[in-house]
């Protein structure tokens, strides 16, 4: 189980999650804040974090609902990686206990007419999906109008996907962005406060998690 310590900064205004491969750097009260989240179902928030890897992925010692995501079927593309990792650090933040993996949701509608979840955990006995992305550019730099339509896509797919799922007791999602660049995050948070509406939004919580040294998430 890892061990949560404040961050030593001016603001102390962060957390880290210490474990032997990676550490995870979070805000203060993160834990609480997600917790009330759940109890307030209609609300969404953006959370900033950071994974700092002490070796290299090959070594992680990962949870057994990491190695099922990463073995199993998925939609297509090259997201496997980003999306197992997912799953780890939510593992690793709250005990999150995989239920169902990409192909294994069910769909009111056909999945060619609705968007997928990438999979579907359990958090303190609440039922939460989670769609994952990456944000970067392979070429020239990531601008404002590069997070708006990440952004305006994504959390307009996770909501339509939230409607169309058949799983019971279901309502909500957890949209994870990862980025390779502390600068992409802070661009991806000044959009969505500033240009994305509240309809777009919903109830979906948006975590952004920054790794700078994971470049095996964005190949």
């Amino acid at each position: 189980m890892a061990s949560i310590n404040s961050i030593n900064n001016n603001n102390n205004n962060s957390n880290k999650i210490t474990e032997i491969d990676f550490i995870i750097k979070t805000p203060k009260n993160f834990a609480n804040q997600f917790e009330t989240l759940f109890k307030t179902k209609s609300k969404n928030q953006l959370f900033q974090t950071t994974l700092y890897s002490n070796y290299s992925f090959a070594k992680f010692k990962l949870n057994s609902g990491t190695y099922q995501i990463q073995n199993s079927p998925n939609a297509g593309g090259n997201s496997i990686l980003s999306e197992s990792m997912s799953f780890e650090i939510l593992h690793r933040l709250f005990q999150a206990k995989l239920l169902f993996t990409e192909m294994e949701i069910e769909y009111k509608k056909t999945q060619k007419t609705s968007p997928m979840t990438d999979f579907i955990i359990e958090i303190n006995k609440q039922i939460i999906g989670v769609s994952v992305t990456r944000a970067f550019q392979f070429k020239g730099k990531f601008k404002r109008k590069h997070a708006k339509r990440i952004l305006q896509k994504k959390l307009k797919s996770v909501s339509r996907s939230t409607f169309n799922i058949k799983n019971p007791g279901f309502n909500r999602q957890i949209l994870h962005i990862w980025t390779p660049k502390k600068k992409i995050s802070k661009i991806l948070e000044n959009v969505y406060f500033e240009e994305i509406d509240e309809q777009t939004k919903s109830n979906t919580i948006v975590i952004i998690t920054n790794s700078n040294d994971g470049n095996f998430l964005f190949v």
